[in-house]
């Protein structure tokens, strides 16, 4: 299973495209037709929707990098919960535990 997150800014699903959303829509095609099950959540330009086989997630408008931050701070994610579109983090001490 992969989740893909376009987290710089909107993404067009229909009409022109930066290098960006090229690279993550060609990803995410390439591993639907491999038999993967992909998801691709972004700030869309429209609702969630499917392309290609691929179910794209709203992030909605006031998508924060706050989660990005923290798995720059070390943190790690512990559960993702696709159903709620959640993800959990969980910060390690230093012997590796929880």
């Amino acid at each position: 299973n992969y989740l893909i997150c376009h987290k710089d800014y909107h993404f067009n699903l229909h009409g022109s495209c930066g290098g960006a959303e090229v690279a993550t829509k060609s990803l995410a095609r390439f591993l639907r037709r491999r038999g993967e099950q992909v998801w691709v959540a972004a700030q869309l330009n429209g609702p969630d929707q499917e392309v290609d086989g691929v179910p794209y997630w709203d992030l909605g408008a006031n998508f924060d990098t706050h989660s990005i931050l923290l798995l720059e701070a070390g943190w790690k994610v512990a559960y993702v919960d696709l159903g709620e579109r959640q993800v959990i983090f969980a910060r390690l001490n230093s012997n590796g535990g929880g």
